[in-house]
């Protein structure tokens, strides 16, 4: 619903602009949300982060690579980065070093 479609909303964006700016999603071994994530119109790319259930064994703790690399099979390298590194370090104000060569 559009916020002129209803004279008593105060809203002034639509509940989707609110949700990417406020809340984040997380996702661990989920084949689906994976291929997701590609998709403009689910707007996961833009909240979603990828998570370990660290330091717990319950499904790719200690080694993620295995899983990380399926979910994003065929994926642009720049959305896996986003995706796994990018929007943790900018959700949780991490300082990290700049990558190698940059």
């Amino acid at each position: 619903m559009r916020e002129q479609d209803d004279a008593a909303s105060k809203l002034s964006m639509p509940p989707s602009e609110y949700f990417k700016r406020q809340i984040r999603v997380t996702f661990e071994d989920d084949p689906v949300g994976g291929r997701m994530i590609r998709e403009g119109w689910g707007n996961l790319r833009e909240i979603a982060m990828w998570g370990a259930y660290y330091p717990h064994n319950y499904l790719c703790w200690p080694n993620p690579a295995p899983i990380i690399d399926e979910l994003f099979d065929g994926a642009d390298p720049a959305l896996r980065r986003e995706v796994t590194f990018d929007r943790m370090t900018q959700f949780f104000n991490l300082k990290v070093p700049a990558p190698a060569g940059a």
